[in-house]
């Protein structure tokens, strides 16, 4: 799949698996960011079509990340909040700041990819549809 992935995550080893998990599902186009700062920088330079932000980032957190990140655009950019821990008050702080999803990272990231598919069908319908 020649989606455009950015995946913003400050835990090396979870960013590191969740690429690998996203590449054995057939996604090739995957950039990394450990930081909010540096994924609004990869996010102008590459164009990504879906985000994948972790809410606990040090300095902008990723509620703010994703926040600039959609003001960037295009409309049909796609952002998926996650975090380790399952939080109710986190979902909705990540949904206002214009999370499309947001899920809890597990040790196989079948949430991510669950997630990753199905914001991108979600556009493949809503384009169909227009």
């Amino acid at each position: 799949m020649n989606k455009r992935i950015l995946i913003i995550d400050d835990d090396h080893v979870d960013q590191k698996m969740m690429k690998k998990s996203l590449e054995k599902a057939g996604f090739q186009i995957i950039f990394t960011a450990d930081s909010g700062e540096k994924g609004l920088e990869v996010a102008r330079r590459e164009k990504p079509q879906v985000v994948i932000v972790d809410t606990l980032l040090p300095g902008m957190d990723g509620h703010e990340t994703c926040r600039q990140i959609k003001q960037l655009g295009p409309d049909d950019l796609k952002i998926i909040a996650t975090t380790g821990a399952v939080d109710a008050v986190d979902a909705g702080r990540a949904r206002k700041a214009g999370a499309d999803d947001y899920v809890v990272k597990t040790i196989d990231y079948a949430y991510v990819i669950a997630a990753v598919q199905k914001v991108i069908n979600e556009h493949s319908e809503n384009s169909v549809e227009k």
